[in-house]
C-alpha cells in the first residue's frame, strides 16, 4: 500500500517530480498520475482522466495531497488564463468535499496559489492582452495600492496612475479584474473547507509577490480571514508556489519536527528583502520552515546545519542580471569552505546569492575545496522562496532517512547529483551560455552541448571523489520539458 497520493500543480520535475523524489529519500512510496494527464504551458491538465485516476488510487492510500490549481482550472498557468465560471469551479471545490465523505479515513491537504501580478509584457503564461498591456497593468495596480497605503506618496504617482488609467482599456481592466476576484473567492472557500475538517491543510502560495498590488491586497485580506477563523495550524499563507507540494508532502507525512540550525554566508544581510519576495529573507525563511515542519530557532538541539548562501548585498537574479552583477571575493568561499569542514552536523546548502540559478563562485569552491561528499542537500532554483521550501523539505526528508531500516542513500546520492547540475551549472552558468534572451528557441545543439557538459562534470566528480564513495554516473535523461531554456529536466544513472 502507498503512502500517499499527489496530484501535482503541473507537469514540470520541480512540481511533479522533485516531492516524489524526496519522499523516496524519506522512505515513503508517492503516487502520482502520468504526465500525459497534467497541465504544461500550452494545455491544461485532462481533468476527466485526472478524476478517473484519482478514483482509482484513492482506495489504497491513507493521504491525498491536492494541487487546487490543478484540480480546478487544469495547472498554474490555467489559473491564469481560464474562462470557466465561478459557479463551475465551486462545484469543482465541492466536489472534494464528496470524495471525503465517500472516504471518511482519507487525510486530504491541498495547496493553491494566489494569482501572480506578472511585471512583463508576456503573455506566455497569461491573459493575451499581456503581451501589449502586461506592465501597465502591473504599474496601475502597484499605484492604486501604493496611493492608498504610502502615507507620504510620491507627488509623480497622481499623475502616473491617472494616465495609466485612460491609457487602459476598460473592459481588460475589468476582465483581469474578475479573474483575481474568481480566484480570491475560490481561496476564501478553500478556508472553509479547513473549517469544516474536508482539508487536513491548506498552503497558499503567493507566487512572485511584491512590496504593493492587488495580490498584495488580497494576501491581506486572506491572512485576516484565517486568523478570524483561527486557522493558523492548518493554513499557511506565503511566498512560494512550485515549492507547495514538497513542504507540505514532508509536513503531512512526517508528522514530527527536526532541529535545523543556520548559518549564513553574510549574516550582516540576512534582514534585507529578497527578489520575488518582496519581504525580508529571515521572514521568508521562517514562513518556510514551519511549512515543512522544521524548527529552526536556537532553543533546540539542532540536528543539522543548513548554510544558507545569501549576497551581502540585495539580490540580483542570476539570469536577467547577469551583465550587473557583482561576484563574491575568493576569501568569502575560502570561509564558507572552512566552516563547513569544521561543522559537528551534517550540511545542507541553500544558495539564495542569486534568484534563479546557483553561484558560479561557490560552485567552484565545492570543487576546489572538496566540499561537494560533505553536504547532504543543495537547492538553488527559481526564487528564494522556492528554494528555502525545497532546501528544508528535503533535508527534512533527509534527517528522516537516518533512522534504522530506511536505506535510501542511492537516492539521495543520484538527486544531489542532479540538483547540482540542474539548480547549480546549468542554471547558474550554461543557461547563460546557451541563450541570450529567455525567449530563444531550444536547439538539438543546446541538448548536445549540455548533455556533453553534464556528463563532463560527473566524470570529473568521480575522479575526484572516488576514494569518498561517488559512484562513477552518467546522463540517463535530459530535455527540456516546456521547450523552454527556463527550466530542464534532468536524470542521472548511477553506475554499477
Amino acid at each position: 500500500m502507498a503512502h500517499a497520493l499527489l496530484l501535482p500543480l503541473d507537469n514540470r520535475p520541480c512540481t511533479s517530480r522533485f516531492p516524489l523524489e524526496i519522499a523516496a529519500i524519506a522512505g515513503f512510496e508517492v503516487l502520482s498520475p502520468p504526465l500525459a494527464l497534467l497541465g504544461d504551458v500550452k494545455k491544461p491538465a485532462v481533468l476527466d482522466g485526472l478524476e478517473t485516476w484519482l478514483e482509482s488510487q484513492l482506495v489504497q492510500v491513507p493521504l491525498a495531497v491536492i494541487s487546487l490549481d490543478t484540480w480546478l482550472y487544469g495547472g498554474l498557468v490555467f489559473s491564469r488564463k481560464s474562462t470557466v465560471s465561478l459557479a463551475l469551479l465551486t462545484e469543482r471545490l465541492q466536489a472534494l468535499a464528496q470524495l471525503k465523505a465517500r472516504f471518511p479515513d482519507l487525510r486530504l491537504a491541498a495547496f493553491a496559489t494566489l494569482l501572480r501580478l506578472s511585471n512583463h509584457n508576456d503573455a506566455t503564461e497569461e491573459r493575451s492582452y499581456w503581451a501589449e498591456y502586461g506592465e501597465r497593468i502591473f504599474r496601475y495596480a502597484w499605484l492604486e495600492h501604493a496611493l492608498l497605503a504610502d502615507p507620504d506618496p510620491d507627488s509623480s504617482w497622481h499623475t502616473e496612475f491617472q494616465t495609466l488609467q485612460s491609457e487602459l482599456p476598460t473592459d481588460i481592466l475589468l476582465d483581469y479584474q474578475g479573474l483575481r476576484q474568481r480566484n480570491l473567492n475560490l481561496l476564501f472557500q478553500a478556508l472553509d473547507a479547513v473549517q469544516t475538517e474536508i482539508f487536513d491543510y491548506l498552503y497558499i502560495g503567493c507566487d512572485d509577490s511584491g512590496t504593493y498590488g492587488w495580490n498584495v491586497q488580497e494576501k491581506a485580506q486572506l491572512a485576516q480571514a484565517i486568523a478570524q477563523k483561527e486557522l493558523g495550524s492548518q493554513v499557511l499563507l506565503y511566498p512560494g508556489a512550485d515549492e507547495l507540494a514538497s513542504a507540505l508532502l514532508m509536513r503531512a507525512l512526517i508528522p514530527q519536527t527536526f532541529s535545523v540550525a543556520l548559518e549564513y554566508t553574510f549574516p550582516e544581510s540576512a534582514h534585507l528583502p529578497t527578489l520575488y519576495e518582496g519581504q525580508p529573507l529571515m521572514q521568508t525563511l521562517q514562513a518556510q520552515a514551519l511549512a515543512a515542519g522544521v524548527i529552526v530557532r536556537g532553543d533546540a538541539p539542532a540536528q543539522a546545519v543548513l548554510w544558507l548562501h545569501n549576497p551581502p548585498q540585495l539580490q540580483f537574479d542570476q539570469y536577467l542580471d547577469r551583465v550587473s552583477r557583482q561576484p563574491l571575493d575568493s576569501a568569502d568561499y575560502l570561509r564558507l569552505g572552512k566552516a563547513i569542514k569544521a561543522s559537528a552536523l551534517p550540511v545542507a546548502v541553500a544558495d539564495l546569492c542569486y534568484a534563479n540559478g546557483g553561484d558560479h563562485g561557490l560552485l567552484m569552491a565545492f570543487e576546489e575545496q572538496a566540499l561537494l561528499p560533505l553536504i547532504k542537500g543543495y537547492s538553488a532554483w527559481n526564487t528564494c522562496g522556492n528554494t528555502l521550501g525545497f532546501a528544508f523539505a528535503w533535508l527534512k526528508a533527509w534527517l528522516h532517512s537516518q533512522t534504522p531500516g530506511c536505506a535510501t542513500e542511492a537516492l539521495q546520492t543520484r538527486f544531489l547529483l542532479e540538483r547540482l547540475l540542474d539548480d547549480g551549472w546549468y542554471q547558474g552558468v550554461m543557461r547563460q551560455r546557451l541563450c541570450q534572451h529567455y525567449s530563444e528557441p531550444v536547439t538539438l545543439d543546446s541538448c548536445l552541448r549540455l548533455l556533453a557538459f553534464c556528463n563532463e562534470r560527473l566524470q570529473l566528480w568521480h575522479e575526484a571523489f572516488a576514494e569518498q564513495g561517488w559512484s562513477a554516473a552518467e546522463i540517463r535523461q535530459l530535455h527540456f520539458p516546456w521547450r523552454r531554456f527556463f527550466e530542464i529536466s534532468l536524470a542521472v544513472c548511477l553506475k554499477k
